[in-house]
């Protein structure tokens, strides 16, 4: 028997093409896709510092953009204030009312992070988490004399800005 030479007719070869076109459209439409999901993914992220706080966001195909604060500076000053009701103010506003209601603003809440509410409570004589705990070394150093020292040294191994202003208090 002698075989027949292939052949392929025009109803095949345009169901071939025809076939081919579809799974390039399909596969264009992916690619965009998948461009566009891309595209919309930014991300914020924030450098909480216990003085100040940066902020940038980035996204895929862009430069990293820092925000700004209203004075156009890169940072904001780590700061929360509660001085009227239903209403916090953050940052430069946060220690512009400093002034009139030491209390009522936090400053450098980040070294806050991790404790109890009642250990907050209970040694924040002062608005700044280095001066609270700066007073209860000193505190400590007065009540024990013999060891004042040693009181000193133990509160400056556990916070080292504690130690800065006891010193600078010394």
């Amino acid at each position: 028997m002698a075989q027949r030479p292939f052949r392929l007719g025009v109803g095949r070869l345009l169901g071939v093409a025809a076939g081919l076109l579809l799974q390039l459209v399909l596969l264009l439409q992916l690619l965009l896709q998948q461009e566009q999901q891309q595209a919309a993914a930014q991300v914020l992220g924030i450098d909480l510092g216990s003085e100040f706080i940066k902020a940038a966001v980035v996204a895929p195909g862009r430069r990293m953009e820092l925000l700004l604060s209203s004075s156009s500076s890169r940072k904001f000053v780590n700061a929360v204030s509660f001085v009227e009701k239903e209403t916090t103010a953050l940052a430069e506003a946060a220690i512009n009312q400093s002034h009139k209601n030491p209390k009522l603003v936090v400053v450098a809440a980040s070294l806050f992070l991790g404790l109890a509410a009642d250990d907050v409570r209970g040694s924040s004589s002062s608005s700044s988490p280095a001066a609270a705990a700066a007073a209860a070394a000193a505190a400590d150093a007065e009540s024990d004399s013999d060891s004042g020292s040693a009181a000193a040294a133990g509160s400056a191994a556990a916070d080292p800005a504690a130690a800065a202003d006891a010193e600078a208090e010394a």
